[in-house]
């Protein structure tokens, strides 16, 4: 397996060379170990065919990206965290009456 720097220096050789020379090069992973409820890991056996530690990569790397998303956007914020709540509890209630206004006019009389 040669190294990333080394990819520009096998330009000469045969695309399918090149392609599986690049594929070889591989991010170093980490084990962690997960508790899950015993139901949950019945059904979970059921579908072996699924490759779950993808899912679960795939999952946490999604998350990961949405606090680092939340991160960039409250690090420019000037609110403190209780502003922060204070307007959040307002948009929750705003949210809330018009969600009752909209249910109350599609309720049948």
């Amino acid at each position: 397996m040669r190294p990333l720097g080394a990819v520009h220096e096998i330009a000469g050789l045969p695309l399918a060379t090149r392609l599986t020379t690049i594929l070889c090069i591989t991010t170093k992973m980490v084990n962690i170990t997960l508790s899950i409820p015993e139901d949950l890991h019945r059904k979970l056996k059921k579908h072996s065919e699924i490759r779950w530690s993808e899912v679960v990569r795939k999952a946490l790397a999604e998350k990961v990206a949405d606090l680092e998303y939340m991160d960039r956007i409250s690090s420019k914020s000037r609110l403190t965290l209780r502003e922060a709540e204070e307007f959040s509890d307002k948009v929750s209630a705003s949210a809330a009456e018009k969600f009752m206004k909209l249910k109350k006019s599609n309720t049948p009389a």
